[in-house]
């Protein structure tokens, strides 16, 4: 189709075309942004390729009637359904739908696709629901606001106006050989756009889904892309299921003891043991050295009791033998605290003792004052508790002198301490794990608790610290972005940006607060943008060109990279040309009224020099000169009625006439002139008698009619006109005279005769 459409040209005497969309001109359909003129809305018109029967044409229009009722905010339905008269054989078909400012067809390749085909599934299971396939998915069709909101255009139209496009990739074998759509094909082109999202190719035969998949996803895009519309009986709620656990983040919950901030509202989860109270994470050296040389000590009383006959390494349980003899007896006098004499054993022994009890008592202690450190009681409390109860049984054993088990236990409770401290390390990497998701989800109680135990782990370090300040304020950020949002949907965006931002300044890091804040302020802009171009707009309605100016001008600078700024000025263009053009329009009128046609030619010409193809002045011109040569041509015959003698000039005039009869709203001058020249063209033809005298002498002739001879007195009969009556006599000079006959005026008496000699 050859195009002859061009900017500012009104089309169907309700639009304006304002500019050619190549993008959407394809396959024989002709895209425009179009402004409506009775009401201002911008539109998208899409004229129809020409090819269309008018079978096609009427299932097209009774698809659309049939979807009006389809509401939904990703569906966008087409608002105008027409055709226009645009001269013989030629019947433009056309529709229009909403612009979407800013749009962009949805690009299969391009990067985090997922929000958009989130959306796309939701429009089609709507639609789906109440039996309604699309028909004709494709990208093209997809239309993406700068908002990031999915706008499904084209539904209802079924397949691709033209047969020769690229659009007809994404449809089915059956929709391609001319079945009407169904739900599985709209199946099917869905798996071709997903294949393309997922690989960066078009889908065709034998082209393989390279993509890393799990063997669900794989066998369903497979079923999906069937030949066969019986393999593609899949739900769409199936699909959106296994494409949202493969592309959307997964979050588990986290069980984990509770920990609550001072004033919270919620119930208070149960208090964590509390960890040994000790000035500067230690317990003072002077203690630990008491506790050591008591142990010590009380090894060595044990000892120095103890009878020469036992062995270094008896136990308790072993009955003690006295020997005989005076000298091992004790005497009452001797004093209960003498040292008796130890043998070289005994004091080996005791050596020992004292040794493994000094040793045993600093490790002991160093390791509990390690985990203490470590806040062993808040991630393993119970188990250091019976590590505590083991060592008081160690204690009691040994005091009741059953020293092998009681040094057993106390290196088992040495290893099961030291097994501890190994294991913080573990347990400092899941707290901070925990704590991690906690806090991307929003669990303060869970994060609170986590970041408490690995800061008591690890507390000199600044990060977990920050992390465990962001648990402390997170409820409150929680909450401050509740109150944000609930203000945001009441309309107060700044009481929103407010919030929003106090909620960053808390915790810079938590998502919501960032990007809510963001996009409050995103909305400000816009609503600021919007208020911009409004103004714009109402001046343009006012013809207040210069306030128009300055209002997309200043929402040119709020958002800079907003194509519709320049649209409106280049409406503030079209609308100072519409006025120029309708001046010359309201002029031309005047003229036509005024019968003065070289004026209302010349106002039509001015028009068309500021836009060439203007309808109204393309018919006016043509108008006025015809009405101009009539007026012309009339006066013509009027001052010379003799031309209506020739046979030509008469068939021309009474073409005149028709013509002139068929103008509409002749009255005045004109109709009195058109009346004289029927009058005139009625008698053209009627002979009138003309009365010729001479005096017989002279051979007299009426040219172009008949030679008289010498007469003295003849009538002869003549149509209106010139006539030229000459006389001629031998030896005397010729005479002329010439006669001019017009119906209704006095006819005179001619007498001509030669009477002057040749001298």
């Amino acid at each position: 189709m050859t195009s002859n459409h061009q900017e500012g040209q009104t089309f169907a005497q309700r639009y304006s075309l304002d500019r050619k969309i190549p993008d959407l001109s394809s396959g024989g359909v002709e895209a425009w942004v179009v402004t409506r003129k009775e009401t201002g809305d911008r539109l998208v018109l899409k004229i129809l390729p020409e090819s269309i029967n008018e079978a096609d044409w009427q299932g097209l229009k009774n698809r659309i009637e049939s979807l009006q009722g389809l509401l939904h905010e990703n569906i966008t339905l087409v608002s105008d359904f027409s055709r226009e008269d645009q001269g013989p054989e030629r019947d433009v078909r056309f529709l229009a739908e909403p612009y979407i400012s800013g749009g962009q067809p949805f690009n299969p390749t391009a990067d985090n696709n997922w929000p958009v085909l989130s959306q796309l599934l939701e429009t089609l299971i709507y639609a789906h629901n109440l039996g309604i396939p699309h028909g004709n998915l494709h990208p093209a069709n997809l239309i993406v606001d700068t908002s990031g909101k999915l706008h499904l255009t084209g539904f209802g139209l079924g397949t691709p106006l033209s047969r020769d496009t690229e659009e007809l990739d994404y449809l089915s074998p059956q929709v391609r050989e001319g079945a009407i759509p169904d739900l599985s094909d709209d199946v099917y082109s869905l798996g071709c756009i997903l294949f393309q999202t997922l690989t960066g190719k078009r889908w065709s035969p034998g082209v393989e889904l390279d993509a890393p998949l799990p063997p669900a996803v794989h066998g369903m895009i497979k079923r999906m892309l069937s030949a066969t519309a019986v393999d593609r009986q899949i739900s769409l709620a199936e699909i959106q299921a296994s494409l949202r656990a493969e592309f959307e983040e997964k979050t588990e919950g986290i069980t984990s003891v509770s920990f609550s901030r001072p004033g919270a509202q919620d119930t208070q989860a149960e208090p964590l043991p509390a960890a040994p109270i000790r000035q500067g994470n230690a317990l003072p050296l002077q203690t630990v050295l008491l506790a050591g040389a008591g142990l010590a000590i009380f090894g060595l009383l044990l000892f120095l009791l103890l009878p020469k006959e036992a062995t270094v390494n008896g136990s308790a349980s072993q009955p003690m033998v006295e020997a005989s003899g005076p000298e091992r007896q004790i005497t009452p006098q001797t004093p209960l605290t003498a040292v008796p004499t130890l043998t070289p054993r005994e004091k080996a022994a005791l050596e020992f003792m004292e040794q493994e009890g000094e040793r045993i008592a600093r490790e002991i202690l160093r390791r509990q004052l390690e985990l203490e450190d470590l806040g062993v009681t808040l991630w393993a409390a119970e188990r250091y508790n019976e590590l505590t109860a083991n060592l008081d049984t160690a204690d009691s054993l040994y005091r009741e002198k059953f020293f092998e088990a009681a040094l057993a236990s106390y290196e088992q409770v040495l290893d099961q301490l030291q097994n501890l401290i190994n294991e913080s390390t573990a347990v400092l990497s899941e707290q901070i794990s925990i704590g991690d998701e906690a806090l991307e989800v929003g669990d303060a109680n869970t994060a609170l608790t986590a970041f408490s135990i690995a800061t008591a782990i690890e507390p000199g370090n600044a990060d977990l610290q920050r992390k465990l300040d962001r648990a402390v304020n997170l409820e409150e950020v929680l909450y401050l972005v509740q109150q944000a949002e609930a203000t945001e949907r009441n309309g107060d965006l700044d009481g929103a940006a407010q919030l929003f931002k106090q909620a960053r300044d808390l915790d810079s890091l938590w998502g919501p607060a960032e990007e809510g804040y963001r996009s409050v302020r995103e909305a400000i802009t816009l609503r600021r943008f919007r208020a911009a171009m409004s103004e714009g707009f109402q001046a343009i309605a006012a013809k207040d060109y210069d306030a128009a100016r300055t209002g997309f001008n200043n929402a040119q600078s709020i958002l800079p990279n907003s194509s519709e700024p320049a649209d409106g000025l280049l409406q503030i263009e079209q609308a100072e040309r519409n006025d120029l053009i309708q001046g010359h329009r309201k002029q031309a009128a005047m003229h036509e009224n005024a019968s003065d046609w070289p004026a209302a030619i010349k106002e039509y010409e001015a028009a068309l020099a500021i836009t060439p193809n203007l309808e109204f002045a393309l018919t006016g011109l043509a108008e006025a000169k015809r009405r101009q040569e009539i007026d012309q041509n009339i006066l013509r015959f009027l001052r010379d009625p003799t031309l209506l003698q020739s046979d030509d000039n008469l068939d021309e005039a009474s073409r005149l006439l028709r013509d002139a009869s068929r103008l509409s709203g002749v009255t005045g001058e004109l109709q009195q002139q058109i009346n004289t020249l029927a009058q005139m063209v009625s008698t053209a033809r009627i002979e009138i008698p003309v009365t010729i005298t001479s005096d017989g002498k002279t051979d007299v002739t009426v040219r172009r009619h008949k030679a008289l001879g010498t007469i003295t007195s003849e009538i002869v009969y003549l149509i209106p006109g010139r006539w030229a009556i000459v006389g001629i006599r031998p030896g005397y000079q010729d005479v002329r005279r010439d006669l001019v006959l017009i119906a209704g005026r006095p006819v005179p008496e001619i007498n001509i005769a030669s009477t002057d000699r040749v001298r």
